[in-house]
């Protein structure tokens, strides 16, 4: 199981099976494409750093409140 968790905060923000799923999760919550000029983004950009990370289902139980 991959998770997607803040860097400050530890919030889980995504889970998937598979890398490729969780991003599609991202992607379908916080939506955004580059402008013409590719320097700015229009909509909402990820509200903090996140790190991809991989875990057992057993330690998903102990991550989740």
């Amino acid at each position: 199981m991959i998770i997607a968790i803040g860097k400050k905060t530890r919030t889980i923000y995504a889970t998937g099976k598979y890398r490729n799923e969780v991003l599609r999760k991202l992607q379908q919550e916080y939506p955004y494409h580059k402008r013409e000029n590719y320097d700015s983004y229009v909509n909402k950009v990820l509200p903090e750093t996140l790190i991809l990370r991989k875990v057992k289902d057993d330690e998903m139980r102990i991550l989740q409140p």
